[in-house]
This record gives C-alpha cells, structure tokens and sequence, in this order.
C-alpha cells in the first residue's frame, strides 16, 4: 500500500493557511508541513482549467469588516487576495462554465459573483443581498449566506442563508451569470441550514440544519424544491448544544454523513428510496469537528476537528457504513476542511 496526500486547511490568523498532509494507508498515521501561509483560510476549491486554486478569506489583512478570495498559483503558493464585497467570506464555487466565481459571506449575508478572466483572475464583483431575520436571536438577526453550488443541471446558483432559514435559487445562464431575482425555499423556522447535498440521482438535495441539529430532504423535480422532513442527527442528547457541520455522501452513495460540532461525532445516516434512517454517531477524534473527508479510494476517513486542533484518521468499513478509529491523530492548528486532489 501507498500514502496518500492531501491539502488541510487552517484558519489560523499566525500559521493559517494550507497543509501538506501524508497519510499512511497501513497504520493510518498522517504527517503534516505548512506549504502556504494564508491567515484566516477557510475554504480552498481547485480549478484546474486555470491551473489555479480558489480559497475563501474570512478576514482581510488591514481591511476592517471585509472577507475575500485568496488565489493561488498551479503549486498551491499564494499570488493574490481579492475583496468580496462582503464581511466573513466562508465559502465559493465555480461557475458550471468556468466564467465566474462565487463568493458567500456569512457576516452580512452578501453573495458576491466574480468574472474571471482569460487568466482565471477575479475582476470587479456583483453583489446580491437579502434582508430579513429569523426565529431563533441573535444568531438569526439577518441574513448569514453559509454556502454557495449549482443545481444538477447547472442552471441555478444555490445559496443556503443560516440567518434566514433559507435557500435561494437564482436562475443562472452561461456567460451572463445570474440573470434574475431567486426564487426562496426554506426549512423550518429556527432551524438554521448551512449546507447542502444533492443525492446520487439528483431527484433530492440534503440540507445540514446547524441551529436545529437535524438534516432537511428536499424532493428536486424540473428546477424546483419541496421540503419533504426534517429528521433529528442525534439518537441521544448531547452533552452540549450541537451545531452540525460538513455534510458529505460516502462514495458508494449508500450513506450520508454529518459532523457534529458539540457533540464531536459523525452521524451516520442510510439511504433509503424516500428518506434517510440514522444508523449511528461515531466519536470524531478531537473537539469541533468542522468537516471531513474521504480518501478517493474510500478505504479511510480524516476528521478535521478545529478547537482541539487536529486531524483524526478512521478506516471505512462499507458494509455499514461504520468509521472505525485508527487512533492515531495530526496537530494542526484551528483545522478546518480539506482538498484532496
């Protein structure tokens, strides 16, 4: 067996940035080395048709209440950072055409559109707000914009919005970018999405609720979504408030998995024909763990578990969809997510 290398990414506001991480694939132990230094990183994408990555800056060096884009050279090394427009920028996606980039800014909600040029470089961005609140204050005292994708067909850019119990749909056109007002969806009050998934045949989409500690199903049909249920992440109560994190499917796409940040796990949740049955929660290997991810050949899962600082190895098991501790763990400070290549 061959390691395996991957990018963690660190929010640290003095050694922040991006991670060379090797992962032993006999024992499970990883290896880690500061390759970029970029403070306050939260989120890196790759865009290969530029030979550049994208990264998501929640506070700009010398730049008061203002988010940004970080990009990054062919060799992950940092070239420029750009405003957004925004306060808190926390998350970005391609455009299906490659043409622009788009930013969501949880401070105040804004979601920022990028144009791109020949280059790949960011120009000017085109800001869209939403305004109101929520039920559960003061968290949801305006509009928290928390995750920005594409439907399957590539036609709407879908915003999830935490502060507004909220998804918006905005029709979108190759070459032009958004081109009109978005429709809205929205989960029940209080519960406060963050982000969403679709499942493997793109008839449902899956929201993590971090205020209500549930996940959401959406029927998707023609461009349009139906709320189905909302169903509970937990088969006991935690010992603290828990506010779900990443949502990801395991690579068979037999499971959905939610991290747990408070009750420090990861739920483990089957695929059925018209909902989802918890199977488990799993101990994520440190505290907070705000994402993680799996190996591409689907052998092993790697935690990143922010306020202890460290990443957390498991082996896969297929079968059940069960995590199964290598007990062996990697310090990094304030980890967040992951980019495997």
């Amino acid at each position: 067996m061959s390691d395996y290398s991957f990018f963690a990414i660190s929010s640290d506001g003095e050694s922040g940035g991006i991670y060379d991480v090797t992962l032993n694939t006999e024992t499970g132990a990883m290896t880690s080395a500061l390759h970029t230094r970029c403070p306050h990183l939260n989120y890196l994408i790759h865009a290969p048709e530029y030979q550049k990555f994208y990264g998501s800056i929640s506070s700009l060096s010398g730049v008061e209440n203002q988010g940004g884009v970080a990009v990054f050279d062919a060799d992950a090394r940092l070239i420029r950072c750009v405003p957004a427009g925004g306060s808190n920028t926390c998350h970005l996606t391609l455009s299906p055409d490659g043409k622009f980039l788009y930013t969501a800014q949880y401070g105040d909600g804004t979601v920022s559109e990028f144009p791109l040029d020949e280059t790949g470089m960011p120009g000017e961005p085109r800001i869209f707000r939403q305004s109101g609140q929520g039920a559960v204050l003061p968290r949801q005292a305006g509009p928290h914009a928390h995750f920005t994708g594409f439907s399957p067909e590539g036609d709407r850019l879908m915003t999830v919005d935490l502060g507004l119990d909220s998804i918006f749909l905005y029709p979108w056109k190759a070459g032009a970018g958004v081109c009109s007002a978005p429709e809205r969806v929205k989960v029940p009050a209080g519960e406060g999405p963050r982000h969403l998934l679709f499942s493997p045949d793109k008839k449902r989409f899956f929201v993590a609720n971090e205020l209500g500690s549930t996940v959401s199903i959406f029927a998707w049909q023609n461009g349009s979504a139906e709320l189905c249920e909302t169903l509970d992440l937990l088969h006991h109560e935690p010992l603290m408030t828990n506010w779900p994190g990443a949502i990801w499917l395991s690579p068979d796409g037999k499971y959905l998995l939610i991290s747990n940040r408070g009750d420090d796990s990861i739920s483990v949740l089957e695929m059925t024909p018209e909902s989802l049955q918890l199977i488990r929660s799993t101990g994520s290997g440190g505290h907070w763990p705000r994402d993680f991810v799996f190996t591409p050949d689907g052998k092993f899962v790697i935690t990143a578990n922010e306020r202890s600082g460290n990443l957390a190895s498991f082996r896969y098991d297929p079968e059940n969809g069960g995590l199964i501790p290598c007990g062996r763990t990697e310090e990094i400070p304030a980890v967040l997510n992951f980019l495997c290549l």
